[in-house]
């Protein structure tokens, strides 16, 4: 009893040493906080962190919302390139670029984000498979975090990424698989250079290298309303309870060998001679509902969305209150888009392709890329169009700004335009 009492006060004393990255990686805390953490800081236990994000995204409803709100909003219809070659458009846009010939541009866009929330970062490689250009997608495990080194002249390698004395990346040190995996025949890292990978992911810090999943703040909150709810459903089936106790005369065992009986709704127990059945209550966990709700308000201000959007909750909601938060959403899910997803992924994903498609015969000349964002939904369409009419009329937006807000190609729009205006009208000639 004294080693157990002494080992319970070590966490104490002011001399004790402890490390925690996350609320859900350890239950110790420093005084010290983040103090001193190096610029390319990560998360002490990474994995563990990525686990548990993982398990409760497959297993907790609000953690899998909120993870849909962010692909959904950031990501809607797909972000589409624009060049001035209107077939190299269409194929970037809508050709498989995966290695299987199975995933559209659209569909690698959606699982970047859903990457980057779940896991922090997006990992992928360029390759060339038979004369065509595809993105081959890994897990962010692959990239060794075991992998760090002080190199010559500065360089040096922080969890699995090589960077020169400057902060430049040069290279990236990945796993041939993960270490679970049956294909796994090496553990031994492989070099890459930078201009092979795409590696994404939200920047927080100077000279950051790896990045952080968005739900890791708010993990213990998820888990609290998570428990909180499975309570609430258990005090249900308590309440659902109806049980009888029959007091044996024989003196049979009543339980049968089982120190722990448990009550089930209908169930009949018998009891010893002598011994007597008592019922307890717990005291009152106050409103649920409202718990609940107020949990999801935060969650979904943590994550930069919505209550309405994360819930799809619109019982308080009036316009000038889901208009206040539909814009600050766009606003984060648009530097979420533009910051990560067109600069860091898709950015070099069209110029590694056209790259491929010039070495091959099959464009004359490299081409540049601009980019056209899906259109975000209007909560008053006839109110945003009036707008827009009157931004126009005043010279403040062109045609051009206001179409490609809507999520269309200006080219395509105003082509459309000219066509119908071309077509001749029924009864025309007559």
């Amino acid at each position: 009893m004294k080693a157990t009492l002494s080992n319970f006060l070590k966490r104490f004393t002011p001399n004790a040493t402890v490390h925690r990255s996350a609320p859900t990686v350890s239950r110790d805390w420093p005084d010290e906080g983040f103090a001193g953490l190096s610029s390319a800081y990560a998360p002490t236990d990474p994995a563990s962190l990525k686990r548990r994000v993982e398990h409760l995204v497959a297993t907790d409803a609000l953690a899998a919302a909120s993870v849909s709100t962010l692909v959904s909003q950031t990501v809607s219809g797909g972000v589409l390139v624009t060049c001035d070659d209107e077939e190299a458009e269409r194929a970037f846009n809508y050709d498989p670029l995966d290695p299987a010939r199975k995933q559209s541009s659209t569909a690698i866009q959606e699982l970047v984000i859903r990457h980057l929330v779940v896991a922090g970062e997006f990992l992928a490689l360029h390759r060339e498979i038979n004369g065509r250009y595809a993105l081959q997608i890994l897990d962010a495990d692959q990239l060794d975090r075991g992998k760090t080194a002080e190199l010559d002249d500065g360089s040096f390698i922080a969890s699995g990424v090589e960077c020169d004395r400057f902060g430049r990346i040069l290279g990236y040190w990945i796993l041939p698989a993960l270490p679970n995996d049956f294909r796994n025949v090496s553990t031994e890292s492989i070099r890459f250079d930078a201009e092979d990978v795409v590696h994404a992911f939200e920047r927080t810090r100077p000279g950051q290298t790896r990045g952080v999943s968005a739900l890791a703040p708010i993990l213990p909150m998820l888990e609290s309303a998570s428990t909180a709810q499975e309570a609430g459903l258990t005090k249900l089936k308590v309440a659902a309870i109806v049980a009888g106790i029959v007091v044996s005369a024989d003196g049979d065992d009543a339980f049968t060998g089982d120190i722990n009986p448990t009550l089930e709704p209908g169930s009949v127990i018998r009891l010893r001679p002598g011994e007597s059945f008592q019922s307890f209550q717990g005291g009152e966990a106050g409103d649920l509902p409202a718990f609940l709700k107020n949990t999801h308000r935060l969650v979904a201000a943590a994550i930069g969305t919505s209550y309405e959007a994360l819930t799809a909750d619109v019982s308080d909601t009036n316009y000038s209150s889901a208009r206040f938060g539909d814009q600050n959403a766009k606003r984060r899910a648009e530097s979420r888009r533009w910051h990560v997803l067109i600069e860091q992924v898709l950015e070099p994903m069209f110029r590694r392709w056209n790259a491929v498609e010039v070495m091959a015969g099959r464009r004359a000349d490299a081409l540049e890329p601009d980019w056209i964002d899906p259109a975000w939904p209007s909560i008053d369409p006839t109110k945003d169009a009036e707008a827009e009419t009157a931004w126009l009329n005043a010279g403040l937006k062109s045609r051009k700004e206001i179409i490609a807000a809507s999520g269309r190609d200006p080219k395509t729009v105003m082509a459309e335009i000219k066509a119908d205006a071309d077509r001749p009208t029924k009864g025309a000639d007559q």
